[in-house]
């Protein structure tokens, strides 16, 4: 599937003739012309084209115009929506008819000249009961109903004159005048009671026929008054009905996904789920498409919504809740209001579950006319709420898979599709996806797409990264353990709250993720080396094999403890080793010195050249000190306190003696920051005995 075009996809709904027959009516068309061309006229004749609207009456009569026209059919139209109230209808009429006729047929302008006459002599009249026709409303100096039948008796015997030098002309013509009359059905009552009196009064004109289209059921209610059956009255004036017939299914549906396709154009969909899609078609979508009209305003609608989402929404969640939202208007209302009901998936109990259940059952509900289609919503988009429905719960983890795919089953997606706009991990999402692409290609895309991040930014997408875990392949293991542990010396070193673990703890969590999609334990170690070799910083390899080693409360034990030993031994003494230089870079210097002489020699304290460095010197300093962040239960306020994990700076420095002597006075001579000035200071109270209070 694809996503938006940029094609102008609005159909102004015009009526096709037959070069845009897609429904084979061109044959329908053909032979009621036929009828029509050879039906006996004498005293005229009047034929309905009858169906629903949108069925497509109007272009069925534009291909009946086109073959009538074939055999020298007079063909006039009138628009009833041109006229308001009788006088103009009786008047608009005829001169219409007349002014079509002059430009059409100069044969007939005999025809055309008595056309005008009759008009004139019959616009006044108004319906009386006596006569059959109108009279006019009263004019001035004229009042009473009294009045207006006297009248009405006078101009009788005009119109009679009138209507039978109209008749003689026709007559004399030998000429068949077809006049089409569409979307009667579109008036109001009124309206189409009025109009239909005028197709009774002049239906009875020899080579005169009506072509009127409408739609049955809304004709026969309008003219249903004063115990008047409609469909009995509507049977005295029209001869001939022809009713549209309805669209094959399969018409309608492959003129649908031709112009869906059109619309949508080709770019990829990376969330496309082809077998979904066409259970959302079939169980949502074309039970709610009847008529070509459907399909023409659906179309034109969704274009633009999938084009302001940019990718953030599932297409074919898209698809469905915009045919709920233009053919079920009622209950797309309701979506808002029912939207944690639809998506939450928390064990809830008691009063809250029975309002959850309350809602959905009240979406369910909201269109009776409408209830499978409004299930099948709630089964395929929001199947959450399925428990409240058919007792069948989803776990939690279901989330994770939802918004990955896009789906509105997810709370954060169905905003975005409501709201039009990017709440939560939908913003992130489409960078996660190109990462989760990238390290699926090669290392080198992979680092690239990270780097050109900023740090703040690159935490954030590396731990949505866990996203994809169930989609996780060894190439991605192969192509992605390094870069992301290459990442570390340049996230935050701290934790921004409380209850934040921090940024080696979110990377660490990804690449775990990864190392154990390598089930085989041969290929695991040579991964481990490997990533080994290509990380550029001592505390990623340093993270890497406490993820894979046995170290108590921080290993998962995933390579041989022999292994995990020796490797953990040949970077300690590679931390040993390294220049001053390189370890303040670490911005962990003196964690890395204490893992490191445990494992190497128990005895070992920082050489004194090291202590001449006054960057490194600062740095382990530096790294010794926490910001420990505390607030007492029930209170907001959140307090900071600086500390240094003094043992830990004494075991790697051998006394407090030489912090005195050498650390300090060394790390008094580098460049040092504010918070830099605050650990030297906190260090100076250390010496003079001071300890922090234990939490």
């Amino acid at each position: 599937m694809s996503q938006a075009g940029t094609a102008n996809t609005i159909d102004n709904d015009q009526p096709v003739d037959s070069s845009g027959d897609l429904l084979n009516r061109r044959r329908l068309a053909k032979a009621i012309s036929q009828d029509v061309a050879a039906i006996d006229t004498r005293g005229g004749a009047v034929i309905g084209i009858t169906g629903p609207w949108g069925i497509g009456k109007t272009s069925l009569l534009k291909m009946i115009e086109e073959e009538l026209l074939k055999s020298e059919v007079t063909f006039l139209q009138f628009n009833p929506w041109l006229f308001s109230g009788t006088d103009q209808l009786v008047s608009f009429f005829f001169s219409e008819l007349s002014n079509q006729v002059k430009v059409k047929e100069p044969r007939l302008q005999r025809v055309a000249q008595r056309l005008d006459e009759y008009g004139a002599v019959l616009s006044p009249l108004k319906f009386i009961p006596f006569a059959g026709t109108w009279i006019d409303r009263v004019g001035a100096g004229m009042s009473g109903t009294a009045q207006a039948i006297r009248k009405a008796g006078r101009q009788d015997t005009g119109v009679a004159q009138k209507r039978n030098q109209l008749q003689a002309a026709l007559k004399e013509s030998n000429q068949l005048v077809v006049v089409a009359i569409d979307d009667i059905d579109r008036l109001e009552a009124s309206s189409i009671r009025e109009v239909l009196k005028l197709v009774r009064l002049t239906g009875g004109f020899d080579n005169f026929v009506y072509l009127l289209a409408f739609d049955r059921q809304q004709v026969e209610r309008a003219l249903e008054h004063d115990n008047v059956s409609g469909r009995a009255y509507l049977e005295k004036i029209v001869q001939v009905m022809h009713e549209v017939p309805a669209i094959p299914p399969t018409a309608l549906r492959a003129i649908f996904l031709k112009r869906l396709q059109a619309a949508l154009g080709d770019s990829e969909d990376p969330t496309f789920d082809p077998d979904r899609w066409s259970a959302i078609y079939f169980g949502i979508i074309e039970p709610l498409l009847s008529t070509v009209r459907d399909v023409k305003h659906y179309v034109a609608s969704v274009s633009a919504v999938i084009r302001s989402l940019e990718s953030a929404v599932s297409t074919p969640d898209i698809l469905a809740l915009e045919a709920l939202r233009i053919f079920v208007p009622e209950s797309f209302r309701l979506l808002q209001k029912s939207a944690e009901a639809l998506t939450d998936l928390s064990d809830s109990r008691g009063s809250k579950e029975e309002q959850l259940k309350e809602k959905v059952t009240k979406f369910v509900g909201s269109s009776p006319e409408h209830a499978g289609t409004l299930r099948e919503i709630v089964r395929l988009l929001f199947p959450a709420a399925l428990r409240h429905m058919e007792g069948a719960r989803y776990a939690s983890d279901f989330a994770s898979t939802w918004l990955r795919a896009k789906r509105v089953a997810h709370r954060d997606h169905l905003d975005s599709y409501l709201y039009r706009s990017s709440l939560g991990m939908t913003e992130t999402l489409p960078m996660v996806e190109k990462l989760y692409r990238a390290m699926g290609s090669s290392s080198e895309d992979f680092q690239e797409m990270l780097q050109n991040v900023n740090a703040q930014r690159a935490e954030e997408l590396i731990e949505s990264l866990e996203l994809f875990e169930n989609e996780f392949e060894p190439e991605h293991a192969r192509n992605g353990i390094a870069p992301l542990l290459n990442q570390l010396p340049r996230l935050r070193r701290e934790p921004s709250g409380v209850f934040d673990f921090g940024p080696e703890l979110r990377v660490s969590r990804v690449v775990l993720r990864l190392i154990r999609k390598i089930e085989e334990q041969g290929l695991r170690v040579e991964l481990v080396k490997e990533s080994l070799s290509q990380i550029h910083n001592l505390p990623g390899k340093l993270s890497l094999l406490r993820t894979v080693g046995h170290e108590e409360n921080a290993g998962h034990k995933l390579i041989p403890s022999e292994v995990a030993t020796q490797l953990e031994r040949s970077l300690a003494q590679e931390i040993l080793s390294s220049s001053p230089a390189e370890l303040a870079a670490s911005e962990q210097s003196s964690q890395l010195l204490r893992w490191a002489r445990k494992r190497v020699d128990p005895s070992w304290t920082v050489p004194p050249a090291w202590l001449r460095e006054p960057n490194f010197s600062i740095a382990l300093l530096r790294s010794s000190r926490s910001d420990v962040q505390s607030s007492l239960l029930g209170s907001s306020r959140v307090t900071v306190e600086p500390r240094l994990y003094w043992d830990g700076l004494v075991e790697i420095l051998g006394s407090e003696n030489r912090i005195r002597s050498e650390l300090l006075p060394s790390a008094l001579e580098s460049d040092a920051t504010d918070e830099d000035v605050e650990s030297l200071a906190l260090a100076g109270r250390y010496l003079d005995g001071w300890r922090p209070r234990e939490l």
